[in-house]
């Protein structure tokens, strides 16, 4: 019995440590980016969504662009979904984070793409 007490305390640790590593990995700046692409598209918030944008981002994507975005997902953003993050690319130069959109009110699930240079907006996808 004390032998299984000590193997059961040994499996507790080691769990807690990969969770803890997984959750060390994700990056909390870029969450909060992430967290404000969406929300702006959720609010019909054009300016807002540009803000974090590098020059190029703000003069390619125009308010036409973004409200067909707004009306084709607001709604399925505005009743909630969960962001998971995949991971991160580097492709030159350039960071690329990737996420798993899920939903609340679908079954659908989405590919989100950031693509960051020095932490500004570069590029973001719904896919």
């Amino acid at each position: 019995m004390k032998l299984f007490k000590h193997s059961l305390f040994a499996i507790l640790i080691m769990l807690s440590l990969s969770h803890y590593a997984i959750a060390e990995n994700r990056p909390a700046e870029e969450v909060e980016i992430l967290s404000q692409l969406m929300e702006s598209i959720a609010q019909n918030d054009y300016e807002s969504f540009i803000a974090n944008g590098n020059s190029r981002f703000k003069r390619e994507l125009t308010k036409q662009a973004f409200e067909s975005v707004v009306s084709q997902i607001g709604n399925l953003i505005q009743t909630g979904y969960k962001a998971e993050y995949l991971t991160e690319l580097n492709q030159q130069g350039n960071k690329i984070l990737l996420w798993k959109i899920s939903y609340e009110k679908s079954s659908e699930n989405a590919l989100a793409k950031l693509t960051l240079i020095k932490n500004k907006v570069a590029g973001f996808w719904l896919q």
